[in-house]
């Protein structure tokens, strides 16, 4: 079983694997840990990629020194708040382009 490396799910298992991904990222780019030396002589590219925008959505943002923040609807959202994740328009929303993007996301 896969230790969690979170430290808010367990802060002994990720101080443990802290450096781990340090050398994981090294065995990947350099050979090593079961990972042949010729991917050395490999081209590398880190990529990130980044969801589109369906639209705005209510949301709770929160800071460090005054808490809980206004929406971009203007309302404060309680933690339960049924509104959360529901968009601000709803006329104005791509519903179909979220529905096609979402099952797919994670073959990406």
């Amino acid at each position: 079983m896969r230790k969690p490396r979170r430290s808010s799910r367990c802060p002994a298992c990720s101080r443990l694997y802290a450096a781990d991904t340090y050398q994981l990222i090294r065995a990947d780019l350099s050979g090593g840990k079961s990972v042949p030396d010729t991917v050395r002589n490999h081209p590398r590219i880190f990529a990130t990629l980044t969801p589109p925008s369906f639209g705005p959505v209510h949301n709770r943002p929160t800071s460090t020194s005054s808490g809980v923040r206004l929406c971009r609807g203007g309302k404060p959202h309680e933690p339960t708040g049924t509104l959360l994740g529901t968009p601000l328009d709803p006329k104005d929303y791509d519903y179909t382009g979220a529905a096609l993007f979402n099952p797919h996301a994670g073959a990406l």
